[in-house]
C-alpha cells in the first residue's frame, strides 16, 4: 500500500499507457532510494487505477510524462 500511496501522490494518471513498469521501477527507486520489486510496482499501479496495457513480461501504464521527468 505504501507504493500505491506514493504513486497516487506523485504521478498523475493519463489515458495512454506509455510508461513501462520495469523502467518505472528504476525511476521510483531513484526517487525514494528504496528497492522496489517490479511486481510490487505493477500491483500498486493496478490498485491506484492507472490505465494499462499488458506487454509480456511487463505492463505499460498511463502515467504523466511530465511527472516522470520531474522524478528523473
Amino acid at each position: 500500500m505504501e507504493t500505491a500511496l506514493w504513486l497516487r501522490d506523485n504521478i498523475m494518471p493519463m489515458k495512454t499507457p506509455t510508461a513501462g513498469s520495469y523502467g518505472m521501477k528504476h525511476v521510483i527507486e531513484g526517487a525514494t532510494r528504496a528497492y522496489l520489486p517490479n511486481g510490487v510496482l505493477i500491483a500498486s499501479a493496478f490498485i491506484v487505477g492507472y490505465p494499462f496495457r499488458y506487454e509480456e513480461p511487463n505492463v505499460r501504464f498511463g502515467m504523466s510524462q511530465r511527472d516522470l521527468n520531474k522524478l528523473r
